[in-house]
């Protein structure tokens, strides 16, 4: 970054030393959601990063992910509910199309 900047801005400097880029890739049961396949193309993408002078940090957060999956799917399936009700109530009995929107 520093050698670009000083390429496209004239006269620029750092202002002070420049710490590496990091970045923080999850882990365990967030990660195993994943294919193999896909598992083996984030690995490569994050073998990437790290060449590229960035500072990866792994961290084994959200163990709790499928009960988090959970409970976003029931918001889901409420709010679905909720949006659905009026055509419901309006076509329930009918074997008119329901409209699009």
């Amino acid at each position: 970054m520093v050698l670009a900047a000083s390429l496209l801005c004239a006269g620029w400097t750092p202002a002070g030393e420049v710490e590496r880029p990091r970045m923080g890739v999850l882990t365990g049961a967030y990660l195993a959601q994943a294919s193999d396949e896909m598992i083996a193309a984030f690995e490569g993408w994050v073998a990437r990063l790290e060449q590229a002078g960035f500072a990866v940090q792994r961290l084994d957060m959200l163990d709790d992910i499928e009960t988090i999956g959970d409970q976003c799917r029931k918001l889901m399936a409420h709010e679905a509910a909720q949006v659905h009700a009026k055509w419901y109530a309006a076509y329930s009995s009918s074997t008119a199309r329901i409209p699009p929107g």
